[in-house]
């Protein structure tokens, strides 16, 4: 059984069996749907060593224009910037989970989850913050309103506690995105024990809760907005 096969079953076998799937040419999988939905145009990754990258992405939609997912698996890696690419491009991109999850929406491709929406909510919704856009699937840089605040890279966890270990693990998953911060967005967090902070300092990083995060961000612009111009001199 190829990849394409397994997604396929497990797509049939979802949601008491009400999609039907069908392959088309040499990765694309057909996902019938209810009439009101409709089909679900979705490229399946082989296995591969090599990280499915943003200009992959780009190959596949000049290749199938009318791609609406492109799911990979833990032998089909996805790059960290193509998760960026395929928000800029309209397309869902993703796992095995974040596929089954895509397709219970009329719009597969835009489909968000409730976290993310929640999460990007709280970014737009800041005063202080210019713009935003994910670097990895669950990591955003923060565009700052004031100049010498400059960006802020996060990764977003949903675990309301974190050890050492966890943090650490996070920081090496995304050591090539040079991040500064990792925030909870669970509600249930209050905060992380001295060992998981200690760890992030090790780390050169921050931990927050969601709130805390928001809370930070809008003190660095307030102290950009309130330090003194910079003295230029006359001659």
């Amino acid at each position: 059984m190829d990849t394409r096969e397994w997604i396929a079953e497990k797509v049939e076998e979802s949601r008491g069996a009400t999609y039907r799937t069908r392959p088309e040419g040499e990765q694309v999988l057909i996902v019938e749907r209810t009439p009101t939905c409709g089909p679900a145009i979705v490229v399946c990754l082989e296995r591969s060593a090599v990280e499915f990258t943003a200009a992959d992405l780009d190959a596949v939609c000049a290749q199938i224009p009318e791609v609406d997912f492109v799911v990979g698996t833990r032998s089909s890696p996805i790059a960290h910037q193509t998760y960026h690419r395929a928000d800029v491009l309209g397309i869902g991109l993703g796992s095995l989970g974040d596929l089954l999850f895509a397709l219970r929406h009329a719009d597969v491709a835009s489909a968000r989850t409730s976290e993310r929406i929640f999460i990007e909510n709280g970014l737009a919704r800041h005063a202080g913050v210019e713009g935003f856009g994910r670097i990895a699937k669950r990591a955003y840089e923060v565009v700052l309103g004031a100049v010498a605040a400059g960006t802020r890279r996060v990764v977003i966890t949903k675990e309301y506690e974190l050890t050492a270990g966890e943090v650490l693990s996070l920081v090496a998953e995304h050591r090539a995105l040079a991040i500064d911060a990792i925030a909870s967005s669970n509600p249930a967090a209050t905060g992380f024990g001295p060992d998981a902070h200690d760890a992030a300092r090790r780390a050169g990083v921050e931990l927050y809760t969601w709130k805390a995060f928001l809370a930070d961000l809008g003190s660095a612009v307030a102290q950009d907005e309130h330090r003194p111009p910079p003295h230029t001199g006359s001659r």
